[in-house]
């Protein structure tokens, strides 16, 4: 009937429909009760939801339901006719071993579908002493031989890339696990929960331009951006929404105030390489100043998103990632039937995504953190990506997605959001 699942509740409110016209969308069970009691409510256009959804929110949680009436709520009709999916392969840099990303991409080409590759274009590693060799501390992907033809090899197998970062790590320090790249936060402070010391326009915009030198040096094009480890300040997300015409994973959120926000403005975005566009860039943000009144919320989408509180454009990361085992980063395992299991339930959802990213180390042994019985091993990966086809939904180039999206623009606001 249309009507979402039954879910497990946390604390709510128990709502009693009291008119004829009211519409029950969603009904939630007691888990140890198994008492039925209505979730969210519809009498005419007004909406009631028994508790609040942003809350404790995971890639099963009843917060898609509430996502799913977003719909309803705002009127909306669904873009999509097939459900979209996305591969990432994530924390690509110089220093990966070459097998596991031929390991990854082969298990791509076999199921027949494209890829994106989250690429760190600066390699660093601060913990290297000065006596070794320079491109052992530092290796910048256009200074790297290997990764032209790894590029072509890409380029050759359906590959798109996702700009992920330029260090993936602050500076010399351990911020909080190595310092080096792919491991470390870069535009957040993990140790203090707070932005890192520098932050700045003109530190995030450094940043970006010299990532960007590289990237196009490599000869790579990249339209697509990811924030490390998915942290960043208010500052950090109001410049990234108006520098890069897409965003994909999870996005953090703050109560917060902002002025001097600019109008989005093609000439600024790294992806149109103007002439001027370093210059325009450091003049756009010169007065941008934020106040932030709380601490960080993270918040996913089950679906492409238009223009969020920051004015961005993001593409969704809903299923997370495989974790077969803890460590210093990961303290809840997910494994490949998590995935497919919320990628099944997640299908009575309208235009939703099977987005996922996965690390190349997973083909290799448990000893290295992978899923394989020998090195090299895809079995795995391959079940993931049989199964997410299976379930009806279509593997997508997003590279091709935005290029179809490109005219819509994000809407232009003076936020004050509290």
């Amino acid at each position: 009937d249309g009507a979402a699942p039954f879910l497990s509740a946390f604390e709510m409110s128990e709502l009693t429909p009291v008119a004829g016209s009211v519409e029950v969308l969603a009904k939630a069970r007691h888990s140890a009760t198994a008492q039925e009691l209505p979730y969210i409510l519809r009498n005419k256009n007004h909406f009631y939801v028994a508790d609040i959804p942003f809350s404790f929110m995971h890639e099963a949680d009843r917060y898609l339901i509430f996502a799913d009436v977003l719909f309803d709520v705002l009127g909306e009709e669904p873009q999509h006719k097939e459900k979209p999916a996305v591969f990432r392969f994530e924390d690509i840099h110089s220093r990966i071993p070459v097998n596991e990303i031929v390991d990854m991409v082969e298990a791509a080409k076999t199921e027949g579908i494209p890829f994106n590759v989250a690429l760190i274009p600066m390699y660093t590693d601060p913990n290297i002493g000065p006596e070794s060799p320079p491109e052992r501390q530092s290796l910048p992907i256009h200074l790297d031989p290997s990764f032209r033809q790894m590029h072509a090899y890409f380029q050759a197998s359906r590959g798109a890339y996702v700009w992920h970062g330029v260090t993936h790590q602050y500076l010399h320090g351990r911020n909080p696990h190595s310092a080096q790249s792919g491991d470390d936060f870069e535009f957040w402070d993990a140790l203090e929960n707070a932005p890192v010391p520098l932050d700045s326009q003109r530190f995030v915009l450094s940043r970006l331009e010299d990532g960007w030198w590289s990237i196009n040096q490599a000869g790579v094009d990249v339209k697509i951006w990811e924030v490390p480890h998915y942290q960043a300040s208010v500052r950090d997300y109001l410049i990234f929404a108006r520098v890069f015409s897409w965003n994909i994973g999870r996005v953090i959120y703050f109560s917060h105030r902002a002025s001097g926000v600019p109008e989005h403005d093609e000439r600024i975005l790294f992806q149109t390489r103007h002439p001027d566009g370093k210059k325009l860039r450091e003049r756009a943000f010169r007065n941008l100043l934020t106040e932030v009144y709380s601490g960080p919320q993270g918040q996913f989408y089950p679906y492409e998103t238009y223009g969020d509180i920051y004015g961005q454009r993001v593409l969704p990361e809903n299923l997370g990632n495989i974790q077969a085992y803890t460590n210093t980063h990961v303290t809840s395992p997910r494994t490949v039937d998590d995935i497919l299991r919320d990628a099944r339930r997640n299908r009575v959802l309208r235009d939703t995504w099977a987005s996922f990213f996965l690390h190349p180390s997973l083909t290799g042994l448990p000893i290295n953190d992978g899923l394989g019985v020998y090195a090299g091993d895809r079995h795995e990966i391959s079940r993931l990506l049989r199964g997410i086809k299976s379930f009806g939904y279509k593997f997508v180039d997003l590279q091709e997605f935005i290029w179809d999206k490109e005219s819509i623009t994000p809407p232009v606001t003076k936020w004050e959001f509290r």
